[in-house]
């Protein structure tokens, strides 16, 4: 749930790799109104959420899809029209 607002809720995968270590076993979610990235942990067993995180918040607009290579980096595609979309490359949460 997000609350009593709707945050468009528009990306989601699961992270399990190395490259951007403090990802590793949680979801990977986009959001294309708050145009942020959540992180939720994972528990151990990956049956509940153990903590949230905003990633990013704001910084490239909204947010429309993601992708994760082998390597572990994620691609970011955003949709902002006008000629203003971008696919952003993340391999570091800094």
């Amino acid at each position: 749930s997000s609350g009593g607002g709707t945050i468009a809720v528009c990306g989601l995968d699961y992270y399990n790799y190395d490259l951007i270590h403090e990802w590793k076993h949680s979801l990977i979610m986009l959001t294309l109104k708050d145009a942020s990235i959540r992180q939720l942990k994972l528990s151990a067993d990956g049956q509940t959420i153990t903590g949230t995180k905003t990633w990013f918040d704001g910084k490239w607009g909204r947010l429309r899809d993601l992708c994760i290579s082998p390597d572990g980096k994620v691609y970011v595609g955003t949709s902002n029209g006008g000629n203003r979309d971008q696919l952003i490359e993340i391999s570091s949460q800094k």
